[in-house]
């Protein structure tokens, strides 16, 4: 399925908008003879924008002239499917362009191509049905391939106010280098535990399928898994069913591995 058919479909019945940055407005507009698109509005809205209206994302509801005139141009942007009103719809994208990024507020360029198609591969389910809010599904091409993006909680959706995004190192990761992770965690129990390591190896006890296991279960982000497969090897399987262990994994699940295991070695080191 291309963009061009994702738009034109409307089985769900909900409207239909295309989110673009302003290169590909810019374009847009061309291609539309130099005339502005029909009842297109710029997410840019408040004083805090002013000096940089002219670099606005639009959002541009579908229409037949859209689809006929811009077919070419459609992959660059997102199509979004919304039962929400307008306003709902632009009060959700407009609060989401500042976000908190280690503590600090950031521009977040999200209606950026190369940030959504970035981003979007590496949130947790929880977080696309927040970021999504109101919109039941967004549409975005990765490469040559169109990803659509759904929301099952759209009607429990209530506007957001102040900068309540934020933007986590797991967001923009890579894709998962398992072997290396791996890697990584047997030196870091080597280096930090050399006389519980030792006595695993003197008493026959292999502790790489233990790291294997838990690396490729399905549950949880990277960071937890890592602090588990440690918690196991470190203080043992009944340990890490404890409310110590749940408790860690959960408050440093979206944290950088390195401070999840440091925070491990300071309670059992």
């Amino acid at each position: 399925m291309t963009m061009y058919d994702w738009l034109s479909s409307n089985d769900s019945g909900e409207s239909k908008y295309w989110l673009v940055d302003f290169k590909t407005h810019g374009e847009a507009v061309k291609l539309n003879q130099g005339f502005g698109l029909d009842d297109s509005i710029p997410v840019f809205d408040s004083e805090r924008f002013d000096s940089v209206m002219n670099l606005s994302p639009w959002l541009i509801p579908i229409s037949d002239e859209v689809l006929g005139q811009l077919s070419e141009v459609l992959p660059k942007g997102i199509g979004l499917s919304c039962s929400a009103d307008l306003v709902s719809l632009l009060s959700h994208l407009r609060s989401l362009l500042i976000a908190s990024l280690n503590g600090e507020e950031v521009m977040f360029r999200y209606y950026d191509l190369k940030v959504l198609s970035s981003m979007s591969e590496n949130l947790e389910p929880g977080e696309v049905e927040n970021f999504l809010g109101c919109v039941s599904s967004l549409a975005i091409n990765v490469g040559d391939t169109l990803k659509v993006h759904t929301s099952s909680h759209r009607q429990l959706w209530t506007a957001k106010s102040g900068t309540w995004w934020k933007i986590l190192p797991h967001h923009f990761e890579q894709q998962e280098n398992l072997s290396l992770v791996s890697t990584n965690l047997s030196a870091w129990l080597w280096q930090r535990f050399p006389q519980l390591m030792n006595s695993h190896l003197n008493a026959g006890r292999d502790v790489q399928p233990i790291i294997e296991k838990q690396l490729l279960c399905p549950d949880g982000t990277l960071t937890q898994r890592v602090m588990l497969a440690a918690i196991i090897i470190v203080a043992g399987e009944k340990q890490s069913h404890s409310s110590i262990a749940n408790e860690l994994i959960v408050e440093h699940k979206y944290d950088e591995i390195r401070y999840g295991l440091h925070r491990i070695a300071e309670t059992w080191g």
